[in-house]
């Protein structure tokens, strides 16, 4: 059980993950503007404190920490392409719309989620079907929630990183640019059924990276 789910966020986490970020990060394209100081500046208006950059981003934290005054960036955003470019704009219209009582819910949830899947096929292991079931259903509930209670939000954030691009980057690729944009609907779904793989990913390049270090 365990190993066809992890068969199964792997193949998620190629197609939606590492194969699109392969493929758009191909695509070079010209930043009209510097767009971390974008994100920064939208963080430090609405919260009236400066926000500091850390590239130590994790399965567990949010793009941006209000607490900390910290926004967390993957390495892989910092290079100017189509995949660097959504990512940065679809974190920064979300940097408007998602709150600190936002940010504690959704790591509320990813650790329920993540505590209910690994229980159901636990229990399956031992025999224990109907409580398995009962985990399992548990944790559909989340995902069934979660999007629920985001849909508009992130139909917002959407919508509007949808007409940033299409308002300052009309003469660079828009029509790729758009065509990587539109997975980003499937934002919560990845979210839930990749977080072994994303677990496990990070977890690979942490060890790579304390590696080249010593």
């Amino acid at each position: 059980m365990l190993f066809g789910i992890l068969l199964v966020q792997l193949f998620i986490h190629y197609v939606y993950s590492y194969n699109l970020k392969i493929k758009y990060s191909k695509i070079s394209i010209i930043f009209q503007k510097p767009l971390i100081p974008l994100i920064q500046n939208s963080l430090q208006n609405r919260y009236k404190s400066s926000f500091s950059i850390s590239l130590k981003h994790n399965y567990f934290k949010d793009f941006f920490n209000v607490y900390k005054h910290k926004i967390y960036l993957n390495d892989d955003f910092l290079n100017s392409n189509i995949y660097s470019l959504v990512n940065l704009i679809f974190i920064n219209e979300s940097s408007k719309w998602i709150t600190i009582k936002d940010q504690n819910y959704q790591l509320v949830n990813k650790i329920l989620a993540i505590s209910f899947l690994t229980l159901s096929w636990i229990l399956l292991l031992i025999s224990l079907w109907v409580s398995a079931l009962v985990f399992m259903c548990l944790f559909l509930i989340i995902i069934l929630v979660d999007f629920l209670w985001n849909y508009r939000k992130f139909q917002n954030i959407y919508l509007n990183s949808k007409n940033y691009l299409i308002s300052h980057y009309h003469n660079q690729n828009l029509t790729l640019i758009l065509s990587y944009l539109k997975y980003k609907k499937f934002f919560i779904l990845q979210k839930y059924l990749t977080f072994y793989t994303q677990i496990i990913t990070e977890c690979i390049k942490t060890f790579k990276k304390w590696g080249q270090n010593e």
